[in-house]
């Protein structure tokens, strides 16, 4: 009796586990597909941000954001929230110009596509106090590395992911 109850348990348990593995793999297949025409459709509006979680700067070891900072992309604004670490050439006023930080609503925006279906995409800024040169790489799957470039401070770049509003 005791071997009839274990060997049922354990076919119900293998029966439940494997209905489970079949339903992840619909759900995960259809969510995929979901997720990079929402990506393709955020990147060609544009209407995204780019969230970091490391910043890697050109000296110095590559450091883990515990804070949220962002680079929030749409067709008629730049907003940069986003730390600086390394080397500056000329010193910032105040300490609210220690990172980097803008508004920008003149810029240009160049997007191309990659050969492994992302994006590399351009922006200078044109009404900021410091010009700014921002090179974002994306990849199909959301994830991407910025680069931030500037004539007063060394590059720094940042490694994170890029989220639809």
């Amino acid at each position: 009796m005791k071997s009839i109850l274990i060997i049922s348990g354990l076919m119900l348990t293998s029966a439940l586990l494997l209905t489970a593995n079949i339903n992840k793999e619909v759900f995960l297949g259809s969510s995929k597909q979901e997720k990079e025409v929402a990506l393709k459709t955020a990147i060609e509006a544009p209407n995204y941000t780019f969230v970091a979680n490391i910043a890697i700067p050109m000296r110095g070891s590559a450091r883990n954001l515990t804070s949220t900072y962002d680079l929030r992309v749409t067709n008629d604004t730049i907003v940069a929230y986003l730390p600086f670490f390394g080397r500056a050439y000329t010193a910032p006023i105040s300490p609210e110009e220690a990172g980097i930080m803008f508004t920008s609503t003149k810029f240009t925006y160049t997007k191309k596509i990659t050969k492994h279906e992302g994006w590399e995409i351009t922006i200078k800024t044109k009404d900021t106090k410091v010009k700014y040169e921002l090179f974002l790489s994306i990849s199909k799957n959301g994830y991407g590395t910025l680069t931030v470039q500037s004539v007063n401070r060394e590059s720094i770049s940042f490694s994170g992911t890029i989220r639809q509003p």
